[in-house]
């Protein structure tokens, strides 16, 4: 439970003080008056006892009292309240016992270290709960009889107050009851007013009163010694904590409401009168008279002020109220005598108090103003001799008296008593309903009782406990349940306040204590009455068995002496007895026992427990007992004791947190009922704490709206706000589980709330309020600078521009293109800092965007964010804008996101969010003048959309209603951070976010703009198709360029031709570029080609407004498929200031045309030829025949070998066509003066371009086309080809080798770079690479963007690198690769070639044999018998170094098994070379040499001369240094036998 400001004992102590009755007269209220107190208020303060005091024990110990604390009790105002009063006492005493705010912020509350309302409101029960028959200890021990002095006759009235008290006491039925002992100390106080009354007389009344009554029952006080002008009016108050009043403004008009009341309760506190009209009571019988008055003592007269107390029994005010019943008025007496009767018992927190003439005339500011410090030390000296004097020896002789009637009692009255309650029921708790026992008010139990709690409000707890026990066991077998249960509470309090030494505390007793009353006792009938007349709810005559007891009584004395005629007469006097009670219960039982209990005293007794389990840190089972009181019927008390038992939950060890919070939730839920809106608000708050974060849903969102509702029952908007919003935004990020018509109920709830809000704090020009929903992705927010798109017009399109659209990853290549444009400006800065275009939370935001001032065609800064809603009903924003603030560049002050400066260029009309779905919202604003703008969020209107179609009507309260509410105003912030840092170790250590200015532009001056626009740019293309685009680039700024770039990441696709196509022509038909001026072209053009180009611009630059227009061609790759098409045009304009920049990104999509593959090989001739096998195949989607018009090759150090035009000229779909042309190595010469020809690189650099035409329409492009002008055929005509210049351009743009733009990202640490291969390496490697792009150009019929038929050109490209190694447009498909053969025993590797050194497959093709011979040979066997074959080997070598070539003459057999000829079946064995066998000869590099030999046969037959051996090495190398050769000639002779015909005949 929570920290009380009192401990267990303080708390037990206090409830069970010794309690005075004090009975004033009119003079002495009014001599109070003048401090603003009563007499009884007056006292409170001092009714401590600061030393200690002594009483001496029935054992004649001395017994010392520490802290004695008394309850004085104004008499009149003593008796306790109706039930309906006390439970709004109790209710307003809590409303008012409330935690410091915590603001209208909606801030969570802090769990508290006390609950001052709960201290407060069991103080207050004790004080509302009348005290039972069954206990003493809250009864009255003594009573003060207060007179002036200045009475006419102050014995006369104290003799009046003590007939009255006297009369109250023992002449009302019900006056026993409130009284200790019939004999109570009665103590005589006379007040003096030392302002109006001399000393002299005031003493002389006095002696004249303790004549009279004895000096130890009396006292003089005198009061008001200080003088109306020596008042403070700031000295200390110590009766503000006793005085309880209900504060007033200052008109007189009661306070506010405290939010606690629910609407009977608030009708009912208004309906009651502050001031009752002057004049007589309806009912005098219902009322008292003051024993003073002149009523009082005349018997008649005209009606005064009096005090009245209700006669009608006191209910508990835990309990629910009568049927029925009505509180009787109660008239409250006006002291000051002016005749006003007040509301009940009110005097403290219903009504205002009464104002006095003094008080009104403003003569007193606060309590105690008249009294001194003598009369506050008066005060203390009276209650001390009053204790010291008075009470401690009237204790000393009742606790004497009592204990001897308990020690002279007679057992056998209890044990007849007994006997007969063994005849009639158990002794347990529970075995009967109802009691009975009758006790009279001098029955040994009751004095027995009546010990004990004298002796237990004195301090005397070993004594009190002896007492108790004694009862309990009393009572207990006497099964007078009630009281059993009030001795066995007593008895455990009193071992606790003890401390006994050892013995253990008894906490089954307050347990069997709480049980009893809760099962087993009744209200009515239930024995624990103490008045004879009451049984079971009827009258029975007791007399007669009184006086059988008495007979028993006498009856046992005899016994016990020795007479036998005792015993007989015993038990017939127990026969009578039984069968009197037994016909007595039997005739005046009520048919239907009553069934309810006594949950008042179980739960004091549950308070109790619960401290002495607090005091041993036993929360858990406090937790249990408070758990264990609560009901439904009692919410106020539910709601408290559930927020203790939380409270438990937190204090046990280990903390249950969840235990906490769903028990502060039931609390808040039951403060809610009981019209405590604010501890049920506070309770949310503090359970809200512990569920937040854990992603219990359905928790938070009970929590979330009962704080906004009861917020918005509290007027406290802003908080209502917050907590709704909570609720709403947690629904928003986080998918919720909330039916659509709960989640509707929410949503207009809160629009509710915010409607509220705005139209109690409406102000003019004031920010819309934040609103929760719909959850905005502000990380995600994007910000894109760019030129405003232009629209299309007379069949321009303009460019793309960088757009939302544009892929994250695709800045890089941008980023690299800029770049590669500042380059070639010169403005390139170290390290590079790219222009961000679109800025996102995946770019480096770390600059400003930087955008011109307006103008025509000025760049716009658009932002998009996404807006999130999981509602199941779809939302509507309307009149969506940003917010921002604009700080001009000329230092004025800043402006409003209303300024005219950076007027917004767009505003989103309506925008719907639907339900379970993400929205993208895009808004734009467009700068007027340089400064600094920054984006602060956006504001809208939002409301429901549409309502659900299973929605259920939205839950009664103040924010349901039956429609929608309207749409409301709100904004919301968009925050934006970098990404998280991770450098440093205190970064990676620590959470720390890098710096994010996307929503922070500077606005520049007006500077030179870029437009680009484009005539004729196609969507789809053929494979290789060429298709000219007209560009038009224009400056809309105010300054005018001076360079511009055009960068492309593909420079294969597109070529921008520099020069300005001539006026008058179509664009279509415009001539191409110049020629080259020699017949020959050279690599190195297609070196200087490049990714950026620069446009060549008029002197002065482009100016503002200007125009260039400009041919670009574009190229259809040879894959099919979509293809990017992406341009960057850069402009540097004049002065500081980056350059301008405009993208396109835009798609082609390519379609399948024609598949070309070329395989090169080497012819078989004297000549060092080529053949370049060329297959066409014709893949494409359309009918229409790609017509093949020319092929050309280009190959340094080749030519072209022109032949016929091959007669297949077209190629239908799924048709292929066969083409072979032979290109025959050029020798160049060197300048050495040898005469040798050795090529030198020079042929590297030449492109020698060779073409054949294969139709006759076809012009020819070769070399000499090169040389000579004249028109060329244009695109876009039927009869003409493509013009020169595209051609060639896309050739070198072919063979333009270039870098990555982008590095490729390795995974891995990547080795050093591949050396490239020596000088001698790649002179040996040149002996197999070809390096021959083929050329192949086509026509074909399509259909333009109009739908109309034309004709479209285009040309493939194949290179041929390597020798027999094929090439093609389209990707091979992959071959699997063999597995290696499985080992047992690992071969040892091959040695490595030689670094820098050509593979196997390069240096066995260095060098080819071809023999020269005769095909066919006559030769006459019989003449000579074996033939000689001349043949001559020509050794070619294909290497730029000089080799020795070998030759090996080898058997027939073992060539012949070396390869596999057609007709190898065919070929004769019998070949023989003679002469040289092993011959070599050194050939120069691209050179040959011949060498002869001879072969000789036997018979005739068909033989294969090619089988030689060849292997070659480097001119000084080491001879044995060879490398064997692969390639061998296959070549046959026939040889014949010649017969001679002369000797034939």
């Amino acid at each position: 439970m929570a920290k009380c400001a009192q401990t267990a004992a303080q708390f037990i102590t206090e409830a069970f003080r010794p309690r005075i009755a004090v009975m004033s007269s009119p003079e002495v209220e009014a001599i109070c008056m003048k401090n603003d107190l009563t007499l009884t208020e007056l006292l409170q303060p001092f009714c401590k006892v600061n030393q200690d005091v002594q009483y001496r024990d029935p054992l004649n110990s001395l017994v010392t009292v520490r802290d004695l604390h008394l309850a004085l009790d104004d008499w009149s105002l003593s008796a306790p309240p109706p039930a309906h009063v006390a439970r709004r006492q109790l209710a307003e005493c809590v409303a008012q016992s409330l935690p410091p705010p915590t603001g209208d912020d909606g801030a969570p509350a802090e769990r508290p270290e006390s609950a001052p309302w709960f201290e407060a409101w069991r103080q207050r029960l004790l004080q509302v709960e009348p005290p039972g028959e069954h206990e003493f200890a809250r009864r009255y021990v003594a009573c003060v009889l207060a007179v002036s002095s200045a009475a006419a006759a102050p014995l006369q009235q104290l003799q009046q107050l003590a007939q009255h008290q006297h009369q109250q006491q023992h002449g009302q039925p019900a006056g026993g009851a409130r009284w200790f002992s019939n004999n109570v100390l009665i103590y005589h106080l006379l007040v003096t007013d030392s302002g109006a009354t001399p000393v002299a007389s005031a003493e002389a009344v006095f002696e004249q009163v303790k004549s009279a009554y004895g000096a130890h029952c009396c006292h003089h006080l005198r009061l008001n010694s200080r003088r109306p002008e020596h008042r403070e009016p700031h000295q200390p108050d110590p009766w503000a904590g006793y005085v309880l009043r209900r504060p007033t403004n200052l008109d007189g008009t009661p306070a506010q409401l405290s939010g606690t009341e629910t609407p009977v309760e608030v009708a009912e506190l208004i309906s009651l009168p502050s001031l009752v009209v002057e004049g007589e009571l309806s009912s005098p019988s219902h009322l008292t008279t003051h024993p003073l008055s002149p009523e009082a003592a005349s018997g008649a007269g005209s009606p005064l002020p009096v005090r009245a107390v209700a006669s009608a029994p006191a209910l508990s005010p835990l309990g629910p109220p009568a049927p029925g019943a009505v509180p009787a008025a109660v008239a409250v007496p006006a002291p000051g005598g002016d005749g006003t009767v007040r509301d009940p018992a009110a005097p403290e927190v219903l009504v205002n108090r009464v104002s006095y003439p003094s008080q009104q005339a403003g003569g007193v500011q606060g309590h105690g103003m008249c009294l001194s410090a003598s009369d506050l030390d008066r005060i203390t000296i009276f209650i001390s001799e009053m204790c010291i004097r008075g009470l401690m020896p009237h204790v000393e002789r009742q606790m004497r008296a009592l204990s001897d009637v308990v020690n002279n009692r007679k057992g056998v009255s209890r044990s007849l008593i007994s006997a007969t309650k063994r005849w009639f029921g158990g002794n347990k708790p529970g075995a009967a309903a109802a009691n009975s026992v009758i006790y009279s008010h001098e029955a040994p139990e009751i004095q027995v009782r009546r010990l004990g709690d004298l002796a237990f409000m004195f301090g005397h707890y070993d004594l009190a406990y002896q007492a108790y026990h004694t009862a309990k066991r009393d009572f207990n077998a006497d099964a007078a349940w009630l009281h059993f249960a009030g001795a066995v509470e007593m008895a455990a309090l009193s071992v606790f306040l003890h401390g006994a030494h050892g013995k253990p505390f008894p906490q089954h007793y307050l347990d069997q204590a709480v049980t009893t009353y809760l099962d087993t006792c009744s209200p009515a009938g239930s024995g624990g009455t103490s008045m004879p007349e009451t049984v079971c709810g009827g009258l029975v005559a007791v007399r007669p068995a009184a006086e059988l007891i008495a007979s028993a009584d006498r009856a046992g004395d005899e016994e016990r002496e020795g007479d036998g005629s005792g015993g007989r007469r015993f038990r017939r006097l127990a026969r009578r007895l039984s069968a009197t009670l037994r016909r007595s219960l039997s005739a005046e039982e009520d048919p239907s026992p009553p069934t309810g209990r006594m949950p008042n005293y179980a739960l004091r007794a549950t308070l109790f427990s619960t401290e002495c389990l607090k005091d041993r840190a036993q929360f858990t089972e406090a937790a249990l007992q408070f758990i264990r009181l609560t009901a439904e019927d009692a919410d106020l008390r539910s709601a408290l004791l559930l927020e203790q038992a939380a409270h438990c939950f937190l204090n046990s060890q280990p903390p249950a947190l969840r235990k906490y919070a769903f028990h502060m939730i039931l609390s808040g839920h039951r403060f809610s009922k009981a019209g405590q809106r604010r501890h049920a608000l506070r309770a949310y708050k503090q359970a809200a704490q512990v569920y937040e974060g854990h992603g219990w849903r359905l928790a938070d969102d009970h929590i979330a709206f009962t704080l906004g509702r009861q917020s918005e029952a509290l007027q406290e908007h802003e908080a209502a706000r917050t907590a709704l919003g909570s609720l709403l935004a947690g629904a928003a990020a986080v998918e919720t589980r909330q039916s659509p018509a709960q989640q509707a109920a929410f949503v207009r709830e809160y629009l509710h709330v915010i409607r509220q809000q705005c139209d109690s704090s409406s102000a003019p020009g004031a920010r819309p309020p934040q609103l929760p929903v719909p959850h905005l992705l502000s990380q995600q927010t994007r910000v894109l600078v760019s030129p405003a798109q232009q629209p299309p017009a007379d069949g321009w399109t303009p460019a793309s521009g960088a757009s939302f659209a544009d892929e994250e990853e695709d800045n890089a290549k941008w980023f690299r293109l800029e770049e590669l444009c500042l380059e070639r400006l010169g403005q390139n800065s170290v390290p590079f800092k790219p222009t961000i275009q679109c800025m996102s939370d995946k770019t480096n935001n770390r600059h400003q965007p930087r955008v011109p001032a307006s103008g025509e065609g000025s760049s716009r800064s658009t932002f998009s964010w996404c807006c999130v809603t999981r509602c199941g009903s779809p939302w509507s924003c309307s009149d969506l804008r940003l917010q921002y603030i604009f700080s001009p560049a000329g230092g004025r002050g800043p402006g409003t996101g209303r300024d005219r400066r950076p007027s917004p260029a767009h505003t989103l009309s309506r925008c719907t969010l639907e339900e379970n779905a993400t929205q993208e919202v895009t808004l734009s604003i467009t700068a007027h003048e340089p400064g600094d703008l920054t984006i602060l969020g956006y504001e809208f209107s939002l409301s429901l959309a549409a309502a659900p179609a299973d929605s259920e009507p939205p839950p009664a309260g103040p924010g349901a209603a039956k429609e929608a509410p309207p749409a409301v105003r709100g904004c919301q912030p968009i925050t934006v951070r970098g990404r998280r840092l991770n450098g440093t170790k205190e970064e990676r250590s620590g959470v720390f976010y890098a710096e994010d200015k996307r929503l922070q532009l500077r606005v520049e001056e007006a500077s030179a703009q870029l437009q680009l626009s484009f005539c004729g740019l196609p969507s789809s293309l053929l494979c290789g198709q060429i298709h000219p685009v007209l560009v038009r680039l224009t400056n809309s700024g105010r300054r005018p360029l001076l360079r511009l770039m055009v960068a492309t990441p593909d420079p294969h696709l597109l070529a921008l031709e520099l020069s300005p196509p001539p006026d008058g022509e179509r664009w279509s038909q415009v001539r191409g570029g110049p020629p080259p001026a020699a017949g020959r072209l050279c690599w190195a053009q297609a070196a200087r080609l490049g990714r950026v180009t620069e446009v060549p611009l008029p002197e002065g630059g482009l100016v503002p407004g200007g125009c260039l227009l400009r041919r670009l061609w574009l190229r259809a790759p040879h894959a099919d498929g979509p293809r990017p098409l992406e341009l960057l045009v850069c402009g540097a304009a004049p002065g500081p200031g980056r350059p301008r920049l405009l993208r396109h990104a835009g798609r082609l999509l390519v379609t399948p045309s024609a598949a070309v593959s070329v395989r090169p090989s080497r012819s078989v001739g004297p000549r060092q030829s080529l053949h370049l096998d060329i297959q066409v195949s014709g893949v494409q989607p359309s009918a229409a025949p790609i017509v093949l018009e020319r092929v050309a090759v280009a190959a340094p150090g080749w030519r072209l070998d022109r032949t016929a035009p091959v007669d297949a000229a077209e190629v239908q779909r799924g048709e292929t066509a066969y083409l072979g042309v032979v290109v025959d190595r050029v020798p160049v010469r060197t300048a050495a003066g040898d005469g040798s020809t050795n090529p030198t690189a020079a042929n590297d650099e030449l492109l020698n371009i060779g073409s054949i035409a294969l139709t006759s329409d076809s012009p020819s492009m070769d070399h000499k086309s090169h040389q000579q002008g004249g028109d060329h055929p244009q695109p876009g005509d039927s009869d003409s080809g493509l013009s020169e210049w595209p051609c060639v351009q896309f050739l070198l743009r072919h063979k333009l080798q270039l870098p990555p733009l982008l590095p490729p990202q390795s995974s891995g640490p990547t080795g050093a770079a591949p050396e490239p291969p020596s000088a001698e390496g790649a002179a040996l490697a040149a002996a197999v690479r070809v390096d021959a792009t083929v050329l192949l150009q086509w026509r074909t019929q399509g259909v333009d963007a109009a739908g109309r038929e034309t004709t479209v050109y285009g040309q493939h490209h194949v290179t041929a690198e390597l020798l027999d190694d094929s090439s093609a447009t389209y990707p091979s498909a992959a071959e699997l690769e063999p597995l290696p053969p499985v080992t047992i025993i690992p071969s040892r590797p091959p040695s490595p070639p030689p670094p820098h050194w050509p593979g196997e497959g390069v240096m066995d093709r260095l060098v080819t044999v071809v023999p020269l011979h005769r095909p066919a040979v006559n030769h006459n066997f019989d003449r000579k018998r074996l033939c000689v074959i001349p043949v001559t080997m020509l050794v070619q070598n294909h290497s730029r170094c000089d080799l020795v070539v070998h030759l090996s003459t080898v058997p027939v057999g073992s060539s012949s098994s070396r390869r596999s000829l057609p007709y190898s079946s065919h070929i004769s064995s019998d070949l023989v070379w003679v002469g040289r066998t092993h011959p070599h000869v050194t050939v120069p590099a691209g050179g040959s040499a011949r060498l002869p030999l001879a072969a000789a046969v036997t018979r005739p037959g068909l033989y294969d001369l090619g089988s030689v051996g060849v292997a070659c090495r480097r001119a000084g190398a080491d001879a044995t240094d060879l490398t064997e050769q692969s390639a061998h000639t296959e070549s046959a002779v026939v040889v014949r036998r010649l017969v001679e015909t002369a000797r034939a005949e």
